[in-house]
């Protein structure tokens, strides 16, 4: 949907992608609209202790919140 509605590349989609799959293993099972500010925030507190970049973490929370833009349509 997203490469045809944003015309959005391969690349992009595939990043979109892996950081919604991200997302869904943070929810473990549960709706995703039942994550809290709290769950996010651990979220990226393990991420930055994993060693994942300040930009990638960046990236993942840009693709958060247009996913949930998007649900609030």
């Amino acid at each position: 949907m997203l490469e045809h509605e944003r015309r959005l590349s391969e690349h992009t989609l595939r990043g979109y992608t892996h950081e919604l799959d991200e997302l869904k293993k943070l929810a473990d099972g549960r709706a995703l609209e039942s994550l809290t500010a709290t769950d996010m925030r651990g979220a990226v507190a393990r991420a930055h202790g994993g060693g994942l970049s300040a930009r990638s973490i960046a990236h993942r929370l840009s693709a958060w919140r247009a996913f949930y833009r998007w649900l609030a349509k």
